[in-house]
């Protein structure tokens, strides 16, 4: 909300305030997949980063039991 203010660009922030501000109950849905969606992916490449990137993770799938 601070940069898109700064800015004077709408985006995510400013559409979760109107919907609010709307009672838009499908907006702040759509809002809150879109987030949950950005927020997994973002997990996920945090996790394939750190299993490439991390000796001691990587040495544990070499080995055998």
């Amino acid at each position: 909300m601070v940069l898109e203010s700064l800015f004077g660009l709408g985006g995510l922030g400013q559409y979760a305030v109107d919907a609010v501000r709307s009672s838009d109950v499908f907006a702040l849905r759509s809002f809150l997949v879109v987030i949950a969606g950005l927020c997994l992916i973002v997990y996920f490449l945090t996790e394939v980063a750190t299993g490439l990137l991390d000796s001691r993770r990587r040495d544990s799938r070499n080995q055998e039991v």
